[in-house]
């Protein structure tokens, strides 16, 4: 593997995983209000 091969995968990588976390921290966030919105009309 060339170092621009490798570099460009880096780049791809970080990317992917920072997309993957917003939308695991979205969907987090979304679970947390429906728990307190539960538990707000118990």
């Amino acid at each position: 593997m060339e170092l621009a091969d490798i570099v460009v995968l880096g780049i791809v990588g970080f990317v992917v995983l920072t997309f993957v976390a917003g939308i695991v921290d979205a969907e987090w966030e979304q679970r947390q209000r429906h728990k307190k919105s539960r538990q707000n009309t118990k």
